[in-house]
């Protein structure tokens, strides 16, 4: 989506560049509006019924629209809507961030069609030949293999414009490759690379929490800490492709100067992976708990799950360890809101998912949000998309990456007057 301009057209354009410039907005324009007739789309655009005709016409034929059956509109008279044709191809969405693997197989109208669980990514496997392997394998179950058209792979990691992974502290088998070039050598198609939290906001953006939003920021909290930030609709990535790295934030002055090894400075402090140890640390040490007796004894099966239960149990340790973390994610949270000025806040990543994540972290973070910004604070919401955010973020960017390419015009209706169309 990122890739996606705004065009205000004039009537200087000559009639070919015109026309394909009429093609694409109302393709774009069908995209983002569903099925819809051609009498609404020129009304809709202010463009003549003869232009979208042959706009719509030239789109069908070439596979990217298709007619639905004749039916009576409210005139009177039969019409067909006009739809994307969702069988034009099929696009895989990959997410590294899971364990294991998830990765995801979607039509060209983002809807998923099937998912699958594959293997964990661990230091020992040979990631590139496992991957590759199991995309091989899903894209050969599909009905038509050969309708593959794109890869987008969610990593959790800085992923540069090549699709380099620049740094990747939580997983050393990342760090320096190129997984983008690796796969559109083995599958000869486009393969798109992006940071796990970056798919997963504009998942969001598009499907979920913020798609009402003109700016928020998707705070994503799991075995790492990380955040896509939306700005006007469109994706900021940074300078380095690092902006939201915000699991390398200082927690105090005592972390100047020190390189992490392993984790950042704060999502050694706040990740879910932080609050199990810690709490089975306490639990332990002989501390009064009852998180062990809840794990039947088996410090082995507490479960940051187990962690939240025994919380909203009254497990003091427990309640005081999730405390810590929501404090710390409140302070991060007030950092971005005072620099940002979102609109809203999107909480997702494993952390969220939990149970009684509502009363045991939302409404505490808004709490002390609200005490602490000296405005009124933005909405303080849930992840809609829940686990599968990053493989939809990753279906979605492959599939608006290979459409810009063809198709690169859209229309914003409330910048883009119509008087500036073309009615040719």
């Amino acid at each position: 989506m990122s890739d996606m301009r705004t065009l205000h057209v004039t009537r200087t354009a000559n009639s070919n560049l015109q026309n394909r410039i009429n093609i694409s907005i109302i393709f774009n324009y069908v995209r983002e509006h569903g099925p819809m007739y051609r009498a609404q789309i020129a009304k809709d655009l202010g463009l003549s019924a003869p232009a979208v005709s042959r706009a719509i016409e030239n789109l069908i034929e070439e596979g990217y629209l298709i007619e639905t059956e004749k039916i009576r509109t409210e005139s009177g008279k039969k019409a067909a809507r006009v739809i994307v044709n969702s069988d034009k191809g099929f696009v895989v969405g990959v997410d590294l961030m899971k364990e294991p693997i998830r990765i995801a197989v979607s039509n060209f109208n983002g809807e998923i069609l099937s998912e699958f669980d594959c293997f964990n990514m661990t230091d020992e496997i040979d990631l590139e030949s496992e991957l590759i392997g199991e995309i091989r394998r899903i894209v050969k179950l599909q009905k038509n293999p050969r309708d593959l058209k794109a890869i987008c792979i969610g990593i959790p990691a800085i992923v540069d414009g090549d699709g380099s992974v620049t740094s990747a502290i939580l997983y050393a088998n990342l760090e320096g490759k190129n997984l983008k070039q690796s796969l559109e050598k083995a599958f000869k198609v486009a393969v798109f690379a992006e940071n796990d939290a970056n798919l997963s906001a504009l998942a969001e953006c598009e499907y979920g929490a913020g798609r009402d939003s003109r700016s928020f920021v998707f705070v994503e909290v799991g075995n790492g800490v990380g955040a896509g930030i939306i700005l006007d609709r469109n994706l900021y990535r940074g300078f380095r492709g690092a902006a939201g790295e915000i699991g390398f934030s200082l927690l105090d002055s005592t972390g100047i100067g020190r390189r992490p090894k392993r984790k950042g400075h704060f999502e050694d402090r706040a990740s879910i992976d932080s609050i199990r140890q810690r709490a089975t640390a306490a639990a332990t040490k002989g501390q009064r708990s009852i998180l062990l007796s809840m794990a039947q004894g088996k410090s082995a099966d507490i479960s940051p799950a187990l962690v939240c239960q025994a919380a909203v149990a009254g497990d003091k340790s427990c309640r005081a360890i999730l405390r810590e973390a929501v404090d710390l994610l409140s302070a991060m949270i007030l950092d971005i809101v005072l620099i940002l000025d979102p609109e809203r806040i999107v909480l997702g990543g494993e952390l969220f998912h939990l149970p009684e994540a509502e009363s045991l972290f939302v409404d505490p973070i808004r709490e002390t949000l609200s005490k602490a910004v000296p405005f009124d604070i933005p909405q303080i919401v849930l992840s809609t998309l829940h686990e599968n955010a990053v493989v939809v973020g990753a279906s979605h960017m492959a599939i608006e990456s290979l459409l810009v390419g063809v198709y690169p015009y859209k229309i914003e209706p409330v910048s883009a007057p119509r008087e500036l169309l073309s009615t040719r």
